[in-house]
């Protein structure tokens, strides 16, 4: 299966670039203040170069990077724009799927049946994909075309922001074979014994009999051999589409008190909660921006404990999450949006989810009810930093688990 692969490199910090254009080429990082106790969402190129990584505490990133620009994460930003891409997308293709397992938004898988016929070939195809991104979202993504997802992925990052890198029909093996074993999705386990026994390229592994490398590593080697060869036949499944609300009005005169935010939201939700599509339904979430006179952007993220229709219980969640807030500068408009929505009694299951599939919902949701309850997000993943290290410590970091 013919697929292409797109991702903005650093993406966080590419939309913020688009919105304060002064910030291109400056050692950038996202994720707060560099006193508070908190992970760095991405950083920029220059500021990677000085040692900086995703997941790193803050403070450790600003004893790195002691002139880096420290930037509060707008996850609510990067999700819409990361939504405008999604919709480019499905105006080139119909077969558009987030890459999932990342914690990392802006990079989508796109399948290429049927679009032969449209386009006169695939350079035109990722050509067009690029455009539609940068019309809607003025980002420029790499594009890499090539059979199966790991190869596209592979080919994308290999390729520029202005030249897409399309791999032919059977030609996989032949681009892989020089790259590191490290863009292999295989446990740090696996990468150690490859590194242990001399294997850095994936060439060597190719190279080997499907059976020896099974024997060595057991079914991840095989997959992982399989990968090299082309062998990657998994679809391009699209998700499906969640309903997205959103509203916005502008004040009469710039305001400075949370009292005038409370206000504007409940016109704002009730507009909202009025239209058709609200009936018989509840929303999880809800995203609160407050556009300010100097261009920047003040922003909140409510998770309910429990799904919500009514306007008091949202406007109480609101309260409660705005407490202690106050603005930087004063507001000129205010944006409310209401996300995840689903039926009045609750997610739709699968008729037979597995028990990882219920495991894992159960999980989301008490970490969805621990965050309403809280204000924050106190539990975090475990993610891969510096596998390479010599130094335990640098190997893995904690970034929070949001839901």
């Amino acid at each position: 299966m013919r697929v292409a692969f797109l991702f903005v490199p650093h993406f966080p910090v590419a939309v913020e670039a688009r919105e304060r254009p002064e910030l291109r080429g400056q050692p950038v990082v996202i994720g707060g203040a560099p006193e508070e106790r908190k992970a760095v969402v991405d950083c920029s190129p220059r500021a990677f170069r000085e040692g900086v990584r995703r997941g790193m505490p803050l403070r450790e990133a600003l004893s790195r990077c002691p002139e880096g620009i420290f930037l509060v994460a707008r996850h609510a930003l990067y999700r819409e724009v990361a939504a405008a891409m999604s919709l480019a997308l499905d105006q080139v293709s119909p077969l558009v799927e987030p890459a999932s397992g990342s914690t990392v938004l802006g990079r989508f898988f796109v399948g290429l049946d049927g679009l032969i016929g449209i386009h006169p070939d695939e350079r035109s195809i990722a050509n067009a994909l690029v455009r539609a991104i940068v019309d809607a979202t003025r980002l420029t993504p790499r594009v890499g075309v090539a059979d199966g997802r790991f190869a596209a992925y592979a080919s994308a990052v290999a390729a520029t922001a202005s030249h897409p890198r399309i791999i032919p029909p059977g030609k996989a093996l032949d681009f892989l074979a020089d790259l590191s074993v490290q863009h292999l999705p295989v446990s740090i386990e696996m990468q150690r014994r490859l590194r242990m026994l001399g294997i850095d390229r994936m060439g060597q592994l190719a190279a080997l009999s499907p059976g020896a490398v099974q024997a060595q590593f057991g079914t991840e080697g095989r997959a992982a051999w399989n990968l090299i060869h082309g062998l990657d036949d998994s679809p391009v499944r699209p998700p499906e589409r969640s309903t997205v609300l959103v509203d916005r009005i502008s004040l009469p005169s710039p305001a400075t008190t949370m009292q005038v935010l409370l206000a504007a939201a409940r016109h704002l939700l009730t507009r909202l909660l009025a239209r058709p599509e609200c009936r018989y339904q509840v929303a999880r979430r809800m995203d609160v921006r407050a556009i300010l006179i100097d261009g920047q952007v003040w922003e909140r993220s409510v998770t309910f404990r429990e799904p919500r229709s009514a306007l008091e219980p949202i406007l109480d969640a609101l309260r409660a999450k705005i407490a202690d807030a106050t603005f930087p500068a004063p507001v000129e408009a205010v944006e409310i949006a209401l996300l995840d929505w689903s039926g009045q009694l609750g997610m739709p299951v699968p008729l037979l989810p597995t028990l990882q599939t219920q495991r894992q919902d159960r999980i989301e949701a008490a970490i969805r009810q621990i965050k309403a309850h809280y204000g924050r997000t106190l539990i975090a993943r475990i993610v891969e930093a510096e596998p390479w290290s010599r130094i335990p410590e640098r190997r893995f970091a904690l970034i929070d688990y949001d839901v």
